[in-house]
This record gives structure tokens, sequence and C-alpha cells, in this order.
């Protein structure tokens, strides 16, 4: 294998954490964020049941400059990498996992929030009739961050 590309074995929180404190960033190239719901709760499903969801790809480049950072928190660190293939994926595990809002491409924020019923095994969008609902209330809860 080449050295231009090498695996590395991010896990899931290792990749929300760089997300977080800005270390991964995104190019200004990238188009935003566009995906719908659903599809975003496919792809938490797809974690869950241990499908394969596809590879990331990085571009080793740091600094801050030509960038644009993923989700509206405050970023404490610069940019040591710039995701080049899986935006969407990344941004959506991103504010699954925070409950950040993500800016679509019409520059509105929104909260994406997925509920879980451990009982059905099943991922939803969450909705106000599903909150207000008793087995809603009950079981279904939104993704958290894992400590």
């Amino acid at each position: 294998m080449s050295d231009l590309f090498k695996p590395v074995p991010w896990t899931v929180q290792n990749l929300v954490a760089a997300v977080e404190s800005g270390a991964l960033r995104l190019p200004d190239i990238q188009r935003p964020f566009v995906w719908e719901k659903v599809k975003v709760r496919d792809l938490v499903d797809s974690l869950y049941r241990g499908f394969p969801v596809g590879e990331l790809m990085f571009w080793n480049i740091p600094g801050d400059e030509d960038t644009k950072a993923i989700g509206t928190g405050a970023k404490t660190q610069t940019a040591k990498a710039k995701i080049v293939d899986g935006q969407q994926r990344l941004t959506s595990l991103y504010v699954v996992m925070t409950g950040e809002p993500v800016v679509d491409d019409d520059y509105r924020q929104e909260r994406i929030r997925i509920a879980f019923n451990p009982f059905a095994e099943r991922f939803e969008v969450t909705s106000a009739a599903l909150e207000k609902s008793p087995s809603g209330s009950q079981t279904s809860r939104r993704c958290t961050r894992v400590p």
C-alpha cells in the first residue's frame, strides 16, 4: 500500500471529539449538509446493526485556511485534517451525538434528534407526536454521547 493512503482506526467517539474541537474541518469546496433526517436515522441504524457504512477520506493538511467548521459551536483547535469524502456521514454522527444544530443548504440551523425504542430495536426521527406518545416517552431516548 502506498504511503499516500493509510487506514486510521478512528472510533465514532474520536471522530465526534475531533469535529467538536475543530481538529477535523471541511474544505471550503465541500457542499453544505443536505441529508434528509431519515437518511441520518438510517446511518445510525446501520451502525447499530454493524452494517458497513462506507469509508471516510481525510486530507492531512493542517491549518484553518480555506476551511469551515462542522456545526455551530466554538472550536478550540486548529484543523489537523479536512474531510474530503464522507462529510454527510460525519456531520450526521456529530449532530446526533452532540445535539448541536446543523446548518443546511439554505443556511438554516436545525437540530436532528433520533429516538431509539430498545424493545423494538428501532430508530426513528424524533417528532412532537413521538415525544407525546406513551410508548415514545417511556421507551424512546435521544442518542447521547458515549462518556
